[in-house]
């Protein structure tokens, strides 16, 4: 399992087009995935930042880093193709804050 220092620089808000994806850390301190307002689902470590879903085995969600080594994106690798969702910092987390590991977005 990722450790907290790991998995809390990949929390945030990201953007493709019109649509908001969330990632959070949830009470056991595991990644989540929220899409607008659908049901937050249990992102599964697979490999360094690859993350999966336990319901699909064909799509794999993985963090992007810059050069100076900041998460700027989400690249969501599905069977039609890759996604590339950027990070939108401008977006405060609605309700709870990402300093507090308890809460969710």
């Amino acid at each position: 399992m990722a450790t907290r220092d790991f998995l809390e620089p990949l929390t945030g808000v990201y953007r493709l087009g019109n649509i908001v994806f969330r990632i959070a850390l949830d009470d056991t301190g595991q990644l989540t995935f929220a899409r607008n307002q659908a049901a937050t689902e249990r992102l599964l470590p697979r490999h360094g930042r690859i993350f999966g879903f336990a319901d699909s085995e064909f799509v794999r969600i993985e963090f992007r880093r810059n050069a100076a080594g900041a998460v700027d994106a989400l690249l969501s690798h599905e069977p039609t193709g890759t996604y590339v969702l950027e990070r939108d910092d401008s977006v405060q987390p609605k309700g709870p804050s990402l300093d507090r590991p308890n809460d969710k977005f």
